[in-house]
């Protein structure tokens, strides 16, 4: 071998080792930077899947890269304008999707009337919003519904006397806590439907988010937690006809980067299958009818089969990819589709034995009102 080969044979070397340390780095860096609690929300989920092909090249020797460069950079510039236009075309043809509210034909019309005579807290995060904004669209498609949904406001006292938001039959949604922070959100809830403004109140949701639970959440105390706030509440407001929630989810983690928040134990994988055993402890205690189950309703495909992975030998629900365009919110069909099961919740406690306390008024208790 000559001189001059046996110096383009270490840089090439040399070269390699950079390349592999370069993956080493990123293995690494993705693995401690994915290690908390809470994961933040995915990216495009084509994009990652472009980065993910980029990613796996990395380990290519310099003269296998020099050798496929001219040709391969071609190829790789086509093939991920293709990608590009083939992920936008379905992200927008998601976007013009519209949820089938034929369901909502199933609910008489005395259901609806009283549900529109119904004073209704809504208290949410994040999702909560996609889901107020599926309720003001479907408002727009179905406007014979009439139901009226209005943002949350603090009493107004000015002139001496108290005017609440609750004066009026409406569907109340309000930002509850903060996100990341569960057992503030329940306090909050139940510090509000136990005070004076709980007295106006018929029906009440509290909606966690999917922020709220990650893998090293307790998740038994948390529901403990939720379970002892209800019993409080049904004991000092038997006028509130209570909804609960399951918590909402995140996609299956794809590409390079998901790969590696699998093999440290983080990202959404592992975070949904802490969510599961939330889910599972509302199923476990509350009846179905008085249930929002969104957990279920994300993971359901339009045709019918449930989106899941396996993990440690147990199938955990995944929000399905024709709801959300990142991952992690819902995209408009998203939207609709929770929405328009919030309202098929809510027609399943129609009948006045089941929305207010049997035979109290707002307010009383059961022996007031049955005097």
């Amino acid at each position: 071998m000559n001189e001059g080969s046996k110096g383009t044979g270490l840089s090439g070397i040399s070269l390699t080792r950079a390349a592999v340390a370069a993956v080493f780095l990123t293995v690494f860096g993705t693995a401690f930077a994915f290690s908390g609690t809470l994961e933040p929300p995915q990216r495009d989920r084509a994009g990652a899947r472009q980065r993910d092909g980029a990613s796996q090249g990395a380990g290519k020797s310099e003269g296998q890269a020099r050798q496929s460069e001219g040709e391969g950079k071609g190829d790789g510039e086509r093939s991920g304008k293709e990608d590009g236009k083939k992920s936008g075309k379905q992200a927008q043809e998601r976007r013009m999707q519209q949820a089938d509210l034929a369901r909502l034909d199933s609910i008489a019309e005395p259901c609806w009337a009283e549900l529109r005579n119904r004073r209704i807290y809504f208290a949410h995060q994040a999702i909560g919003s996609d889901i107020v904004r599926g309720l003001e669209e479907i408002a727009r498609r179905r406007p014979s519904i009439g139901m009226t949904v209005v943002a949350y406001a603090e009493p107004d006292r000015s002139d001496g006397t108290v005017h609440s938001v609750f004066d009026d039959p409406a569907i109340v949604e309000g930002k509850s806590g903060r996100r990341g922070n569960p057992e503030q959100k329940i306090d909050e809830f139940e510090r509000m439907l136990r005070g004076s403004e709980g007295s106006s109140i018929d029906v009440a949701v509290l909606k966690l988010c999917y922020g709220d639970i990650g893998r090293l959440t307790d998740v038994d105390a948390l529901a403990d937690r939720y379970f002892t706030a209800v019993e409080a509440i049904e004991r000092d407001r038997p006028n509130i006809h209570l909804i609960h929630c399951t918590v909402p989810l995140k996609a299956e983690d794809e590409g390079f980067k998901g790969r590696m928040r699998k093999l440290v134990g983080a990202g959404s994988d592992a975070s949904n299958t802490a969510r599961l055993r939330y889910n599972e402890r509302i199923r476990e205690r509350f009846d179905a009818d008085r249930i929002f189950d969104i957990a279920r309703i994300e993971a359901t495909r339009l045709d019918g089969t449930e989106a899941t992975i396996e993990r440690n030998g147990r199938k955990v629900q995944v929000l399905a990819d024709e709801f959300t365009d990142n991952g992690a919110h819902l995209n408009p069909l998203g939207r609709e589709t929770l929405a328009r099961e919030f309202l098929m919740t809510l027609s399943h406690q129609c009948g006045a034995a089941r929305v207010t306390a049997a035979g109290g008024g707002r307010g009383e208790s059961p022996e007031q009102g049955s005097r």
